[in-house]
């Protein structure tokens, strides 16, 4: 049982992804069962928490896969679903902020005075992020909820390299937009 809630690791023991994904659970400490996938065969447990991918590995915690209700506030475009979606986020929310206060050890990035991996690698959703944030009417990093995240997207943001690197946030947010109105109307995929 891992603090803050069980966790579990669905994978295939040859995916480099998994391996990835073991390595970090084990510097960080966390106690985990892991499930054995066969890729050839996929179970249902998989079908059911990774449907649109099919792909390991998958992070559980406390039954939820870790990032569905990310996906699900960025695919929500009724009022009623985005709040859903969002009282899914807060207990992810609330994992991000514990582990950036254990990791950083009041460094200004995850574990480091400057960006790592773990930076680039969350870092790159923040834009989307606020974006979602304006779309939705919510505010998904919260100052008053998650100090430690929302200071450290700011920090993020402010890097040089980063600055460069990501879009304009206008311009993403009227993408975004128009990626909803054409996803919500009559002729959409189904299976999103």
């Amino acid at each position: 049982m891992a603090a803050g809630g069980e966790l579990q690791l669905l994978g295939s023991w040859y995916s480099p992804y998994v391996i990835r994904a073991k390595v970090a659970l084990g510097l960080k400490g966390l106690s985990y069962e892991y499930i054995e996938e066969d890729l050839f065969s996929k179970s249902d447990l998989l079908l059911k928490l990774n449907p649109v991918h099919k792909k390991v590995p998958v992070l559980i915690h406390d039954g939820r896969p870790f990032f569905l209700a990310w996906r699900q506030l960025f695919w929500s475009t009724t009022a009623e679903k985005i709040a859903e979606a969002f009282a899914g986020i807060v207990p992810v929310l609330e994992t991000l902020e514990r582990a950036f206060r254990e990791c950083s050890k009041g460094k200004p990035f995850f574990g480091e005075d400057a960006v790592g991996l773990v930076d680039i690698a969350l870092g790159s959703f923040v834009l989307w992020i606020k974006v979602v944030d304006e779309v939705a009417g919510v505010n998904l990093l919260d100052e008053a909820k998650f100090p430690a995240l929302a200071a450290w997207a700011e920090r993020f943001l402010a890097v040089d390299a980063v600055k460069e690197a990501i879009p304009d946030g206008g311009r993403l947010l009227e993408h975004y937009k128009a990626f909803l109105a054409k996803w919500a109307s009559p002729a959409a995929p189904a299976g999103y």
